[in-house]
């Protein structure tokens, strides 16, 4: 029983296999169409089962469409109520002369454990079952040939793609083998036609190709080449019109135009460069012997060429530094360093280069842009750059003040001045200006810097920043002694600080105060003073008598004491000269009796000395003056 049972369950397989092939073949997998079959299959009877070599039949054909693999799972079960499964995996197989057979393979069929082994096989047209050695034989029917439109698959130079050489050819591929006679140009002139098409105007005009495109092997790759040169900085489309065909004659189903094309190169560069400038300048002095040395071209530049000496002073490289016209070369410490998209290129001594000492630059042939275009003929600067002074690290020092030290009698109102060794950072010379607080760099004090006397401003100087003027906002004190420091923030102006504070030993003593009037007598404002009355005046201090005068001889207003009732118009004539005492009340005498009911006023002029001989400031009159009595009642 079991005998006929087993070639029964193997027909059914068969049959069941054939219908499922036939379904994914002609539902296709991911776009693509597969061989599709209908499948019969005979039982043979005779050999027996066990018999071998029976002869099947060929049906291979020509297969036009590619067949991408693809896996499928095959389950079933037996009477006996035993299930199985397969595992079907479709396999291109190609054949000689291009064909490609049936791409079937069913492989790795169990019976859950069984240890029966089936194998199915479809190549080149045959199908053979093998079970514990028996053959079965099947026939295919009913092929369908390939009805797919081909595609454009790449194209080059790619779309939106740049700086692409003029002479570039222009390859198209394709998804499939084509007909090579429906792949044309236009090789006769500038007008659009064929069914390759190459063109920098939207396809008003078109690339004149040289001849008809080349294949590759597979006909699926096609090259075409412009009859000339392309332009430079041009973008060109690429069209593949619907005259393509594949060799099933099937037609791409529409007209392809690359999105934006691709863009040629810019056209080469066949100028040579020139020097746009150096630094330092050409003529240009005060350099700093720390200075870098640049040379800017007017393009960009071959890197590579731009070489100096970093070895020794042997005038080598393209970029030169000298003192001596290139006998000997500055010796510089690395290659050039470049920046501005190498057009600027920069050196550095390896070390300080002399002070004033003038140096020239020379820039050889041996330089080159980008496009190795040469320098057209040896730069060199006419008079080159000149170094500076050696700088100055000398701290400066306070050479002078005035007042002098140990100086007397300075006057209240004086200007204090400090004058330095060299010139000096203004900026650093400053004074306390707001209060009594001792700050500033420049300070003058009257006890012993506690304290320090205000400025009006910051010191002042003039062209030379050497002398420095110290202005206090009010007059010092009378007969005091004053100093002046000035401390280390002061620089010159190479930033050498003072090294020390700067104090006057002993500072400068003002002026005795000047002599005032303290009284007058009769007093000013006084009413009813007798018309015998004689004047007084008192003063501050002890005063030179010789100094001390009056109108003796007439009534001019002659004299330093006056006496006057019309605002000195005239003058009281007195006695004699004043008197005093203690030479610093004076008293005058009329020569006669006052006016009775008249106001007389009195003045001191600034001709009276004190005995240190320190003149009245301003001359002194009574404000309002003093009135005699009234005229005596009878």
């Amino acid at each position: 029983m079991n005998s006929i049972r087993e070639p029964i369950l193997l027909i059914l397989y068969i049959i069941l296999l054939w219908t499922l092939l036939g379904c994914k073949g002609s539902n296709g997998v991911d776009g693509k169409v597969f061989l599709t079959a209908n499948w019969t299959s005979t039982v043979l009877t005779s050999p027996s089962y066990s018999s071998s070599g029976v002869t099947y039949t060929d049906f291979s054909k020509e297969i036009k469409q590619e067949i991408s693999p693809v896996s499928y799972t095959l389950n079933w079960q037996s009477t006996n109520g035993r299930s199985y499964s397969a595992n079907i995996s479709l396999q291109k197989n190609e054949g000689s002369d291009g064909e490609i057979g049936v791409p079937f393979l069913l492989s790795n069929i169990g019976d859950d454990g069984d240890d029966n082994n089936y194998k199915v096989t479809f190549d080149d047209g045959s199908c053979n079952l093998t079970m514990n050695g028996s053959i079965i034989s099947c026939i295919s029917t009913d092929i369908t040939e390939d009805k797919i439109s081909p595609k454009v698959s790449s194209i080059f130079p790619t779309d939106s793609s740049s700086d692409v050489h003029i002479n570039t050819d222009i390859i198209v591929s394709f998804s499939e083998a084509l007909n090579i006679t429906s792949v044309t140009i236009n090789s006769d002139d500038e007008t659009c036609s064929g069914s390759i098409q190459v063109s920098s105007d939207d396809f008003s005009s078109c690339v004149k190709i040289s001849t008809s495109p080349g294949s590759s092997s597979d006909q699926k790759t096609f090259i075409v080449t412009p009859n000339s040169d392309l332009s430079y900085k041009t973008n060109y489309k690429v069209k593949i019109t619907t005259s393509v065909k594949d060799i099933a004659s099937n037609y791409l189903k529409s007209v392809y135009t690359t999105d934006n094309g691709f863009k040629t190169c810019l056209e080469p560069d066949t100028t040579a460069p020139t020097i746009s400038s150096v630094s330092p300048a050409d003529g240009s002095t005060e350099i700093a012997v720390n200075t870098s040395i640049a040379v800017t071209f007017s393009e960009a530049m071959n890197a590579s060429t731009i070489t100096t000496n970093p070895v020794d002073t042997i005038c080598s490289g393209s970029f030169q530094v000298s003192v001596d016209d290139f006998t000997n070369c500055v010796q510089m410490s690395a290659s050039p360093s470049t920046n501005n998209n190498k057009k600027t290129f920069t050196v550095s001594a390896a070390s300080y280069l002399s002070y004033e000492t003038t140096f020239k630059i020379k820039i050889t042939t041996g330089t080159k842009d980008s496009a190795n275009n040469a320098l057209a003929s040896e730069f060199n600067t006419s008079t080159g750059f000149t170094t500076g002074e050696e700088p100055d690290t000398d701290p400066p020092t306070v050479i002078n003040t005035s007042p002098d030290d140990n100086s007397t009698d300075v006057a209240i109102n004086t200007t204090v001045s400090v004058t330095f060794s060299e010139e000096m950072d203004v900026s650093t010379i400053t004074a306390n200006t707001t209060d009594s607080i001792c700050s500033g760099s420049i300070q003058l004090s009257d006890d012993d810097f506690n304290s320090c006397i205000t400025a009006e401003s910051d010191p002042t100087t003039d062209s030379e920043k050497i002398t420095f003027y110290y202005t206090p906002d009010t007059d010092l004190q009378y007969s005091t002694t004053h100093k002046i420091k000035v401390i280390t923030d002061v620089e010159d102006i190479a930033n050498n600080a003072l090294t020390d504070d700067y104090i006057s030993s002993t500072g400068f003593t003002t002026e005795e105060a000047p002599p005032t009037v303290i009284d007058t007598f009769p007093v000013d404002s006084s009413t009813d003073v007798p018309i015998n009355t004689t004047i007084s005046v008192a003063f501050s201090k002890e005063m030179d008598v010789s100094t001390i005068t009056a109108n003796t001889t007439d009534t001019n207003c002659s004299g330093t004491i006056q006496l006057s009732d019309d605002n000195f118009i005239s003058c009281i004539l007195m006695t004699g000269s004043p008197s005093s005492t203690n030479n610093q009340t004076f008293t005058i005498s009329p020569v006669s009796d006052l006016q009775n009911g008249t106001t007389y006023k009195v003045k001191v002029s600034t001709s009276v000395k004190d005995i240190a001989g320190n003149n009245l400031t301003e001359d002194f009159l009574t404000f309002t003056g003093f009135r005699t009595v009234e005229v005596d009642q009878i």
